[in-house]
């Protein structure tokens, strides 16, 4: 018969205690309620702005849309813009020109010939501002970036064919000084208040494509024309510098 060993110093249980301990497990509690993730429902893209949300926006919230165009670039749109205008002012170019071809008769010039020199000049206008629009675009994002903004020339591009949509205005309003009395007053004012919404459109496209500040877009614009100015400036003073220079040379007296 198998003797029970006393419990030793390392295990001072009773071996009574070591049968129920073995025999009866600890018992668990009720498993914790497990808290759900709360689901949150993505965000819906914005719907895709049309040709005509670019239109209405440019002109009544040109900073809103020169911001989603220069991140969208409709290029086509912006070309469509340039060359619409285009047209309408080639069109009314073209319809205004009888009382000049009567004057260019009277001077003994044939009407065809004018005729076609008219439409001729017309269209090399126009091939000239579609080059304008390329070469602005490219000198106004290597300015832009010179001063502190992020290169985006495709953005540029868009944005300012968009900030030329106020000079589809022009050639109607050159019917309407036709038209009403006082033309040539109203004409120039038209031109003049059309300039400038044109140049702050431009202004605004600039600050939104590049990333520039007001202060920085303003400078980015006029930095091409104050350059020219310069140089012109700077020629004129040769020029008046070498004339006594060259009146001195002999043989020229």
């Amino acid at each position: 018969m198998d003797e029970k060993k006393p419990p030793t110093v390392d295990d001072p249980r009773k071996p009574e205690e070591e049968n129920q301990s073995s025999s009866n497990p600890t018992p668990v509690g009720p498993e914790e309620p497990q808290l759900e993730t709360p689901q949150f429902e993505a965000p819906k893209p914005e719907p895709k702005w049309t040709s005509w949300d670019y239109i209405y926006n440019v002109l009544a919230e040109p900073n809103k849309a020169f911001a989603i165009a220069s991140r969208e670039k409709p290029l086509g749109l912006a070309f469509a813009v340039i060359i619409i205008s285009t047209i309408i002012s080639l069109v009314v170019n073209l319809s205004m020109g009888p009382g000049d071809m009567a004057s260019l008769e009277q001077q003994g010039v044939p009407v065809a010939l004018a005729g076609a020199f008219a439409t001729v000049f017309a269209l090399i206008s126009a091939f000239f501002g579609l080059v304008m629009w390329l070469l602005m675009a490219g000198i106004y994002n290597l300015i832009g970036e010179l001063l502190g903004g992020k290169g985006n020339a495709k953005g540029l591009l868009v944005t300012l064919g968009l900030a030329s949509l106020p000079t589809i205005f022009t050639s109607p309003l050159r019917l309407i000084a036709e038209i009403l009395p006082g033309g040539n007053t109203l004409e120039w004012l038209g031109l003049l208040a059309i300039s400038l919404w044109t140049v702050v459109l431009q202004v605004f496209a600039i600050k939104q494509s590049v990333q520039l500040s007001t202060t920085r877009s303003v400078l980015t614009f006029f930095a091409p024309f104050i350059f020219m100015l310069f140089i012109i400036i700077t020629l004129v003073i040769l020029i008046i510098l070498t004339i006594p220079a060259i009146g001195s040379l002999p043989g020229l007296l």
